[in-house]
């Protein structure tokens, strides 16, 4: 075997091209601990009583008397099926609510602070101003359309009618030029 024929196997070990500052680490382990603390353990938590509970309300459908833990297993039952819903309930509850937070606040940020478009609100109303608004959009359309857009589609155009009516003025002095009997 030829020693330029052998291949050559390299391991290319590429360095971290961004280390973290101390900062970052810092604030990194104060969220691990936060989740730890506040989400990871209130889960854990709920399981576990949920799982506990479950298991008693299994246990006491065996129970001998019958009677007394039929009330018992309808108050378990109750208990587990609000301890599962709750969690359905509270994301319910914020797409509902953060709507109507947003709104609220940002109801409370305009009467704080009037925005230069809300300063005749009170004197004409918002839907004169609404229709000003749109006056204006509509006026810088149309300034649009008549300084910008139509002066570029007609420039080529008018250029292009020049150019043939060139060749043709150049064609018909020629036609002429040629069909005409020599007068000599």
């Amino acid at each position: 075997m030829n020693d330029q024929a052998k291949i050559r196997i390299t391991t290319i070990v590429a360095e971290p091209s961004y280390t973290p500052t101390e900062e970052q680490i810092k604030r990194a382990e104060a969220r691990r601990r936060f989740n730890r603390s506040y989400v990871y353990a209130p889960i854990f938590l709920l399981t576990a009583v949920v799982l506990g509970l479950t298991g008693l309300m299994i246990w006491s459908i065996f129970a001998p008397n019958a009677a007394e833990s039929a009330a018992f297993l309808s108050g378990i039952a109750d208990i587990i099926l609000i301890l599962v819903l709750l969690p359905t309930i509270m994301i319910w509850g914020a797409i509902v609510g953060l709507p109507i937070g947003y709104y609220v606040k940002r109801y409370q940020e305009r009467r704080q602070e009037p925005t230069p478009d809300q300063r005749y609100v009170h004197q004409y109303g918002r839907f004169r101003i609404l229709i000003w608004q749109l006056e204006y959009k509509i006026d810088q359309l149309a300034d649009f359309i008549t300084n910008r857009l139509l002066p570029a589609i007609t420039r080529p155009l008018i250029r292009t009618h020049q150019i043939g009516a060139a060749i043709m003025t150049w064609l018909h002095y020629w036609y002429d030029t040629l069909t005409q009997p020599n007068n000599q």
